[in-house]
């Protein structure tokens, strides 16, 4: 006799998958930081980029040329300290896989609170200051390398939040590709990762004036856009567990009926032979 195989509810529980989603109020406080971080180091702490890292590695080279170890050096420690960041994301995140704390939370809330302490950090350190907001964007790049729109975008795609060439170059070639082959998909790519270049823009401004207006302690502003960002986040992480608890108690009802189903058929299949 045939028998039927039967499906247990930790058969039913390696089904369940994760989705990452963001909303669009998130990407663009993200990126308005990004701006603000880049002019505020630029404008208030010596003329050096927090995110822009390629900028550093330019002006790192042409003072190593003309000779100026020092200054070079000036540019070359946030460079590091940016690379620091993205392992400490990496690390972040196969330490807190699976547990109650996305990475991206810890990784939020390390930057509102290194951002905070920037602030009281002097002049004279500005190669500290800097190396602290550098760290921090490299967590934040490592963090959110590609985003997924709830309710308006349904792939992920890949992007950049503190910096723009990334997603200038892909923003572009999206469009090509709509007028080419009218997909509305692609237009909507690119219009997307050019408006999250546009905040970054926005942050830029924003962060020139609040340096204009209060100097070093400008960065807390900062700190308090990641602070708004954990907020939301932590509020989007538990709306994609409610759903995912919705998804898998729909998922085992239906296996379930459809195990019931097949042995039904089976008794009656076994009852017909006999």
């Amino acid at each position: 006799m045939r028998r039927c195989a039967t499906i247990t509810i930790g058969d039913v529980m390696k089904k369940k998958i994760s989705v990452c989603e963001n909303s669009m109020v998130l990407v663009y406080i993200l990126a308005m930081s990004g701006g603000f971080m880049d002019a505020y180091s630029y404008m208030c702490r010596g003329e050096v980029f927090a995110n822009a890292q390629t900028g550093n590695i330019l002006l790192m080279a042409v003072n190593l040329a003309k000779g100026n170890f020092v200054v070079a050096l000036r540019y070359f420690a946030p460079v590091m300290a940016f690379i620091a960041g993205v392992v400490l994301a990496q690390t972040v995140h196969h330490i807190f896989k699976g547990r109650a704390l996305h990475r991206r939370q810890i990784v939020i809330l390390f930057e509102a609170v290194t951002l905070f302490a920037a602030a009281f950090i002097p002049y004279e350190l500005n190669i500290l200051c800097n190396c602290i907001i550098s760290l921090a964007c490299g967590a934040q790049v490592e963090a959110f390398r590609k985003i997924s729109i709830r309710g308006a975008y349904p792939q992920s795609y890949a992007c950049a939040t503190t910096m723009c060439i990334g997603n200038m170059r892909t923003a572009a070639s999206s469009i090509c590709e709509y007028v080419a082959h009218k997909n509305r998909d692609d237009l909507r790519k690119g219009l997307l990762l050019f408006s999250i270049n546009a905040m970054f823009a926005v942050g830029a401004v924003a962060g020139d004036l609040c340096v204009t207006a209060i100097n070093q302690w400008a960065v807390m502003i900062c700190a308090v856009f990641m602070t708004m960002a954990f907020i939301i986040i932590t509020m989007e992480e538990k709306e994609e567990e409610k759903q995912e608890e919705v998804k898998t108690v729909n998922f085992e009802f239906e296996t379930l009926h459809t195990s019931c189903t097949r042995r039904k058929r089976c008794r009656v299949k076994q009852a017909y032979i006999t």
